[in-house]
């Protein structure tokens, strides 16, 4: 079970269904001392995978079905770039990502 990083609450779990286009787009912050929502970040489309970043200030997310990373900034709770990580332009859109990793470089 995720835990709280240096007393934050950190984004975890899966996208939620967002009545204003019927897809997955959004990330849950549970409080995990609470266990409750405490926020939701609108992502790309359907967030598959987190990956924290050394030192816990940002939070990369795969979104599948746009074919995008969303980079979050722990602190604020926004999004603060979209990475584009479509393999080939002449690929059917959601072609990617479903799985995250980070080095130290």
């Amino acid at each position: 079970m995720p835990e709280r990083y240096h007393g934050k609450e950190l984004p975890v779990g899966r996208g939620r269904r967002s009545a204003r286009d019927g897809g997955d787009r959004t990330l849950s912050v549970v409080d995990l001392i609470g266990m409750k929502e405490a926020a939701q970040i609108e992502t790309g489309l359907h967030p598959s995978t987190c990956s924290l970043a050394r030192g816990g200030q940002t939070l990369y997310v795969a979104c599948a079905s746009s074919d995008t990373v969303s980079v979050i900034d722990t602190g604020t709770q926004k999004v603060t770039r979209e990475v584009s990580v479509r393999p080939d332009p002449a690929l059917a859109f959601g072609s990617a990502p479903n799985a995250l990793s980070l080095s130290d470089e």
